[in-house]
């Protein structure tokens, strides 16, 4: 037998061939399985307890049961009546699996104890509470109704991220399916779990990162890529931070990674059911953030070209039907239940969106009918290899060509933005260099190393889809990043699909490394494992620190201490505001929200100082007779504009919230800095 074909056999199993490596894997393996089904009760149970709270009874019970009941249905869908692939064990490609979620479960846990509103993740947590409080995603301000003319931090907002809907009615800030797996986690153990729900999503994720790429890259160089992706993804220091930062982006990583997966498995065996939980999931993510529009973009984009081509079979219908399933939920949320949201995104209209949808279909249908013979030779010349590696030249030179741009461009554009009549930097143009601080130098030129890889070699549809989001995603959110720019809270827009997608490409380029052979030798395996090496050791180094950190950290136990003054009583919280230009570490910004909300507690802001006196305090004692009255004010002296009125000082607090020591041009290094509170909690007595 030659050489090269005893070469093959060994490497793919006994009897095998060179066709039968070159096969996708027609079958499923347990781990993929196991993810799938676990990953599609989260989302159930999410878009279940969304669904109920949207109508006002969304109790913990009533979530757990209508939740079985579907995913009940969904197995019973998914599994009868269709053909169903073969499912082997893979012992090796489960083992690796569960290494990298040890392993992110090592960096993750515990999440941060985050329990104020300087930014989102505090408003996440207090709208899970407010929402399992009232079972509703919607609820009446009590204080507000009873309280004439009681004063807003902003037009339309009495807290950040507590909006008004109208007089008397708050619906909260963001799109809602976030807040509402916390409030099922709130129910459960409270504010201590909703913060432990982020980590445990952040591990699910990493497991079904590495099988996505145990799937996409094939036989023994699948168990390669899935440890080196695995243990990079959750070594990441974005990654790390954002699986301890209870925003909606690791969540809806999960829910993309693991949409990727599923369509992974319908391509390589056929079983269209898996592409509708992909559909399915794709739904269910655009119920958390509003710019899955753009994923939602690029499905059309994908599906109006496989009609024109003529490619669309039962699994496209089977995507369609698993998104269609969520659509109406979604564009109701969007559109009339947080439509306030949606605007301010930036998200286009309804009507775009259904004419864009129309639009594209309808050329891709015209097109199909008058120019079917050009349509033809394209299909023809994707599937040359020489066709695919002009086109394959052509990404990889303007992906070349983005990236210079994005580090070149703090020397052409800089770029800012007007808040309040004030111009502010919006440090947009550092955008690729702060995502490189986390990737690296060398792991950005691996990451177009691993696109040639994939660009200019023989096309396989599975691994260009896994690739497509980030690769159309990306520049979008390197151009403007659509959030506060400072690296920590900022990067948080790269987490879902940037990161995943750039470190798809680095995985790539380092497992074609490793298996690269010239004249029966391999010239880049030792160069690759070592760089797979020092880029684990440089995340692990640059992660190691938030191990010991703990943002916000002793906010929870600040929060409790306001709200037990009330002595088992709802009191009322009247808090010093400095002014709207005030911002963000003040205890009226902090907690105002928070012991509401968290705490179950009513509370307001005083008027600003130079409009304060003792009337509108009266106005709140006339209108919350059996509460008592507490004022918030800093340091230990007593109110001067309220010296009319009979306060008694039970408690101060003096103590430091510790926040890491952010920056918009310098990865921090782990040095955290305290946020220093000193304020009297005064008792109004008459």
């Amino acid at each position: 037998m030659p050489r090269r074909q005893s070469a093959v056999r060994s490497a793919a199993g006994p009897g095998a061939t060179r066709a039968s490596v070159n096969e996708p894997d027609r079958t499923v393996t347990v781990m993929e399985l196991v993810l799938c089904l676990s990953i599609a009760a989260v989302a159930v149970f999410a878009w279940m307890a969304l669904l109920l709270l949207d109508n006002h009874v969304g109790t913990l019970v009533d979530v757990a049961v209508v939740a079985a009941a579907c995913y009940a249905a969904l197995l019973v869908l998914l599994w009868r009546r269709w053909h169903r692939p073969a499912i082997r064990t893979d012992p090796a490609g489960l083992a690796i699996t569960v290494v990298a979620g040890a392993v992110g479960a090592f960096f993750f846990f515990p999440g941060f104890h985050y329990g104020v509103t300087d930014k989102d993740p505090g408003g996440y947590i207090e709208i899970g509470a407010a929402f399992a409080r009232h079972a509703s995603y919607s609820f009446t301000d009590v204080l507000a109704q009873h309280v004439p003319g009681i004063v807003t931090q902003s037009p339309g907002a009495r807290f950040p991220a507590v909006w008004q809907a109208g007089p008397h009615t708050v619906i909260p800030q963001f799109y809602h399916l976030w807040p509402a797996l916390l409030a099922m986690a709130y129910d459960v153990g409270g504010l201590r779990l909703e913060v432990e729900v982020t980590p445990a999503l952040g591990v699910l994720s990493v497991m079904a990162f590495a099988a996505l790429l145990r799937r996409a890259v094939r036989h023994r160089a699948g168990l390669a890529a899935s440890a080196v992706g695995g243990l990079l993804l959750a070594t990441n220091m974005l990654e790390v931070w954002q699986a301890k930062y209870p925003t909606a982006e690791m969540l809806s990583q999960l829910l993309i990674v693991s949409a990727l997966l599923a369509i992974a498995l319908a391509l390589d065996t056929g079983w269209a059911p898996a592409a509708g939980l992909a559909g399915l999931l794709v739904g269910v993510d655009w119920l958390a953030r509003a710019d899955i529009v753009l994923l939602a973009a690029i499905a059309v984009l994908i599906g109006a070209l496989l009609v024109a081509l003529r490619r669309w079979d039962s699994r496209c219908w089977w995507f369609v039907a698993g998104l269609g399933v969520t659509l109406p939920h979604v564009l109701w949320q969007a559109y009339a239940g947080a439509d306030d949201y949606t605007i301010s995104n930036g998200v286009p209209a309804l009507h775009l969106l259904i004419e864009g949808t129309v639009g594209a279909f309808a050329a891709a249908v015209l097109f199909r009918w008058a120019a079917r013979p050009a349509l033809d030779w394209i299909a023809e010349g994707l599937n040359r290899k020489h066709w695919q590696r002009r086109g394959g030249a052509v990404v990889c030179v303007t992906a070349v060509a983005l990236l210079a741009a994005g580090f070149l461009r703090p020397w052409y554009d800089v770029t800012h933005t007007v808040i309040s009549g004030t111009r502010l930097p919006t440090y947009n143009e550092e955008n690729l260099r702060n995502l490189s601080r986390f990737l690296t130098l060398p792991g950005i030129a691996l990451a177009v190393a691993g696109l040639a890889s994939l660009a200019l070699r023989r096309w396989r549809a599975t691994l260009w889809l896994i690739a497509i989001p980030a690769l159309l995603v990306a520049p979008v959110y390197l151009y403007d990043l659509h959030n506060v720019s400072r690296l920590m809270p900022g990067g948080r827009r790269y987490v879902p699909e940037v990161l995943p997608g750039f470190l798809i490409l680095i995985t790539l380029a380092l497992v074609a490394g490793m298996g690269w052979r010239l004249r029966r030798r391999a010239p880049l395996r030792l160069p690759a494992i070592a760089a797979a090496v020092g880029l684990l050791v440089v995340f692990v180094w640059q992660s190691a620190p938030l191990r010991m950190h703990d943002e916000e950290g002793g906010s929870l136990a600040v929060s409790a201490a306001l709200a037990s003054t009330a002595q088992g009583r709802t009191g009322v919280y009247l808090f010093q505001w400095k002014g709207p230009t005030v911002c963000c570490t003040e205890p009226e910004y902090l907690f105002g929200g928070a012991i509401w909300l968290e705490r179950g507690e009513y509370s307001a802001l005083l008027p600003y100082d130079p409009h304060l006196d003792a009337g509108y305090v009266r106005s709140v004692l006339a209108g919350m007779p059996g509460s008592p009255v507490f004022v918030i004010w800093d340091g230990t002296s007593s109110p001067p504009p309220l010296a009319r009125l009979s306060l008694t000082a039970v408690r101060h607090i003096q103590t430091g919230l510790p926040v890491w020591n952010e920056s918009y041009v310098a990865r921090p290094t782990g040095e955290a800095v305290p946020i220093p509170l000193d304020f009297t909690v005064w008792r109004v007595t008459s």
